[in-house]
């Protein structure tokens, strides 16, 4: 199962589930409660993560460099 699969998964039990007797404010509260504790789970799991690698920081470039002078040929002549 994939990570959205399994958002999927829990976004529809937390929505369909909860108590009968359960008001519209407390279904409120209890949804918001757990979206929280899941936002706060993904967040230490980021920082247990770390920064990433050195090597996989992208930095602009410019371009390929070219192999020759616009408008001279490749032997050197003009």
């Amino acid at each position: 199962m994939s990570y959205f699969e399994e958002i999927d998964a829990w976004l529809s039990a937390l929505f369909v589930g909860g108590e009968e007797d359960e008001d519209e404010e407390q279904w409120f509260s209890r949804v918001k409660r757990e979206i929280k504790a899941k936002i706060l789970e993904s967040y230490r799991n980021g920082q247990k993560a770390g920064p990433p690698p050195e090597k996989l920081v992208r930095k602009e470039k410019s371009g390929p460099r070219p192999r020759f002078w616009p408008g001279r040929r490749r032997d050197g002549r003009q």
